[in-house]
């Protein structure tokens, strides 16, 4: 009435008054109790990428340095893409020598792709052949002296990327073989003699204890996924329905389970702390930490002195007696605190299964593999029968179908493979991240390059077929062309992370589960490294029969610099600080990739010739009398027995670095610096409580809401009044 508003649209003016309070007051609630995308969003981002000394997010185009903040392993690793598309460039230069030579000798070939391969172009001269395997011979070369340049390289990238930034580990070492008594204020005093000691860390048996931890965390999630549930039955007023009920009941059933998790962990905390024989030291300075290491040395003059006592010390007796293993010590955040009571032959057991069920799975993908290539020669014997025009394209549509589905068995067979060993692999129980890294990137590319490289050639054992219509090496070609761009479209759209946000995300009610959901996924640098020994296989392997492949081979290489580089950046979490241990078993694995490259070229090379050799082209010197044709890949052989048996690593410039001898953290302490972390074992910190009711009673208090609303009085002067409310 004060307002002025007519008689006859007071009515109308109240309902909407009602509603538009009633909308206010229900989005203030759901703003305080439901997730807030926008935050989870937030913080998704803040934890993507790696961050520089502003703690902003680097940029595609930032140099390689700033990715050593991680660890010289993956400066290393895009370092290794580079060096390999110069030489692969290389390699596709001197292709195309032999690729026009195949496509002017093979005019006959129906089969525009097989026109490309050596087929059947040499088997009229051996002086063809021999002109065909030079550039081979060459580019092998060129291979070799790669692995020499990385064996390198690492040495100077480790040097470099220890020196820019400083580190725990700079400080640190690992003591092994710690007699079990042993605590930290002995450990401490006997280290004190190579320097001041910052801080020691004993590591305990705690594998039950992480586990235990572990659920208690998914439980604390899983309670505030129930209690914002629970504020959403308040809001909507059906506390009493059975819904209500059950979330009530399913609330109290978390809290119980969290409290006899917390009295579980501190009951491994207080009675049952057992000691692993590992420690972690920590020296004030770096000049106490490298004096530790010349100490610890154990050459066989330091251990003869250690086993007739000459090193024994009355003071410490109980450390002296035994023989300590010291070693560089890893960087807290690459510790498996729960897996340092594993011992090592354990984990090579473990390791054998986890190659067992690979080998299985391998075996899978051969059968599946074979039967194609049954049905192809069954098929072709049919059309050959036939040889009209519609055959002959019949035969080359089969053959392209038979093709593809190859493809599709290998690239499934492959995505299978890379995760039942990622988590078979972390079963095995590594110290380490760095060696867990390391078993999972070398047990992935054994199964890469032997269910993507070899089945094909098992499968059809004959080296007559292998360059037919559908045969090993069209099959080949379209396995090249699907993993230089699936691999990769998969490393930057990560549909698992894709499918918990968009999918699961609407449904879910807490802030702490969707932002769970929305927390970045890992980056695997075993993962990266494989993928990369799986591309050099299929180009090593196939490549010098069929030069085609080094052009995509080497486009391949420039997609996955620049898909793993956004992947790290943009995609995923900042991997843990990784040494150059990766690349270093990448360069061994590929040294063996390339005598297997050198192998098959001989047989592809015998079979287009073999006993059919003229007289210009036979040699007679020993083993290679009357197959001239072989000489190079002989000689490329020889190469690498030299490579492989030269002391070449005894040379300064070649040995594997070791921080021994340089003081690279400027003479700072360790106390000075304090964002540098520290050692914890899990079970030595606190252990974690629920702070929140747990009785049935304040469980049930809560239930008690408002069921049935009698009158609702809007204030029309501007003001909104309280409902009145009737609780029955």
């Amino acid at each position: 009435i004060e307002l002025g508003v007519p008689p006859e649209d007071r009515h109308a003016w109240v309902t909407v008054r009602e509603a538009r309070t009633k909308s206010i007051r229900s989005l203030k609630t759901r703003s305080a109790t439901r997730a807030d995308l926008s935050k989870a969003h937030a913080r998704a981002r803040s934890m993507r990428g790696f961050k520089n000394e502003h703690g902003r997010s680097l940029q595609l185009h930032a140099p390689l340095k700033e990715l050593g903040r991680a660890g010289t392993g993956v400066e290393l690793f895009f370092r290794t893409l580079r060096w390999l598309f110069i030489v692969l460039l290389v390699a596709t230069a001197l292709g195309c020598i032999s690729l026009a030579d195949n496509i002017g000798y093979n005019t006959d070939v129906s089969n525009p792709l097989m026109r490309t391969t050596i087929g059947a172009c040499c088997k009229e001269s051996a002086q063809e052949l021999r002109s065909h395997s030079i550039p081979w011979f060459i580019t092998f070369l060129l291979f070799l002296l790669f692995l020499y340049y990385l064996r390198y390289k690492q040495r100077e990238v480790a040097h470099s990327v220890d020196k820019l930034y400083i580190t725990t580990g700079d400080y640190s070492v690992e003591v092994r073989n710690l007699p079990l008594r042993t605590n930290e204020a002995a450990l401490s005093q006997f280290f004190e003699q190579y320097g001041e000691v910052a801080h020691v860390q004993i590591g305990f048996r705690c594998s039950g204890y992480v586990r235990m931890f572990e659920r208690w965390k998914k439980c604390e999630v899983e309670l505030k996924e129930t209690r914002t549930h629970n504020a959403l039955i308040l809001e909507q007023g059906t506390g009493a329905t059975s819904e209500g009920f059950e979330a009530a009941a399913l609330l109290e059933t978390l809290q119980a389970e969290m409290k006899e998790l917390e009295v579980s962990m501190a009951h491994l905390k207080d009675v049952e702390l057992i000691s692993c024989g590992v420690a972690f030291v920590i020296f004030e300075t770096e000049t106490g930490r490298r004096g530790c290491l010349k100490a610890h040395l154990h050459n066989p003059w330091q251990r003869f002195r250690e086993c007739v006592g000459g090193a024994v010390q009355p003071r410490f007796a109980d450390l002296v007696a035994v023989a300590l293993t010291v070693v560089p010590a890893p960087e807290p955040s690459n510790v498996f605190w729960e897996n340092l009571e594993v011992g090592p032959m354990e984990v090579q057991k473990r390791s054998l299964g986890t190659l067992l069920i690979a080998a299985a799975l391998c075996g899978i993908s051969f059968v599946l593999l074979l039967l194609l290539s049954r049905d192809r020669d069954r098929q072709i014997a049919e059309l050959e029968a036939t040889s009209t025009s519609l055959a002959q394209r019949d035969l080359a549509l089969m053959s392209l179908q038979i093709a593809l589905l190859a493809a599709v068995v290998v690239t499934a067979a492959n995505a299978i493979l890379k995760n039942l060993i990622k988590n078979l692999t972390v079963l095995e129980g590594h110290n380490t991240k760095s060696d867990f890294e390391e078993s999972f990137f070398v047990k992935l590319s054994l199964s890469y390059v032997v269910n993507q490289s070899l089945l094909i050639l098992v499968v059809s054992p004959s080296p007559d077929t292998w360059f037919e219509s559908g045969g090993v090496y069209e099959q080949a070609f379209v396995i090249v062309v699907a993993n230089s761009f699936i691999p990769e479209i998969l490393k930057v759209v990560r549909l698992d992370s894709l499918f918990k946000r968009l999918v699961r995300g609407p449904f879910v009610k807490s802030q702490a589960k969707l932002e769970k959901l929305w927390q970045p996924p890992e980056a695997s640098l075993g993962s990266f490294y494989a993928g990369l020994m799986k591309t050099l296989a299929l180009g090593l392997i196939y490549a010098p029969a069929m030069p085609i492949i080094w052009f995509v081979t080497a486009g391949t290489i420039v997609v996955k610099y620049w898909a793993t580089k956004y992947a790290l950046l943009r995609v995923c979490r900042q991997p843990p600080t990784l040494d150059e241990g990766l690349s270093e078993v990448f360069r061994e694995l590929l040294s063996y990739l390339l005598i297997g490259s050198v192998i098959l070229e001989g047989v592809v090379l015998d079979s287009r010739l073999g006993d059919e050799t003229t007289d210009t082209g036979r040699l007679n010197i020993g083993i290679l009398s009357g197959r001239g044709h072989l000489a190079l890949p002989f000689s490329a052989g020889v190469l690498w027995l030299v490579y492989k048996v030269a002391p070449l690593h005894r040379l300064s410039c070649l040995a594997n670095y070791v921080d021994n001898h340089s003081d690279d953290t400027g003479g700072k302490k360790f106390s000075s610096l304090p964002k540098l972390a520290r050692y914890h074992c899990p079970i030595s910190q606190p252990v974690p409580s629920l702070a929140t009711p747990t009785t049935r009673q304040k469980v049930a208090a809560q239930m008690k809401v408002p069921t049935k609303k009698v009158g609702w009085f809007p204030n029309v002067f501007g003001h909104n009044s309280d409902p009145l409310i009737v609780i029955t």
